[in-house]
């Protein structure tokens, strides 16, 4: 279940990120939307973004990161248990 969550978040992240940004270029061109307006929420929109994708990234690289020390650690045990 957690993984369907997962990948639905995965994937609805980018369309309604992107579609935002969509509509607020849609809204400057057409001059609904000022530039100073459009400058500032495309900045929001567009930080947010980056900022989650790093999270994401930190976070998978501290999973694989744990993961191979676990690894190391089992693997000094078995060492351990044949030498020993």
């Amino acid at each position: 279940m957690k993984e369907a969550l997962d990948a639905i978040n995965a994937a609805v992240r980018p369309l309604v990120t992107f579609g935002l940004a969509g509509g607020l270029l849609a809204g400057f061109i057409t001059g609904k939307i000022p530039a100073d307006a459009y400058l500032t929420a495309t900045s929001l929109v567009l930080g947010f973004w980056f900022r989650d994708r790093n999270e994401e990234k930190k976070t998978e690289e501290a999973a694989k990161t744990q993961a191979r020390e676990a690894r190391a650690e089992v693997l000094k045990e078995e060492k351990k248990q044949t030498e020993g």
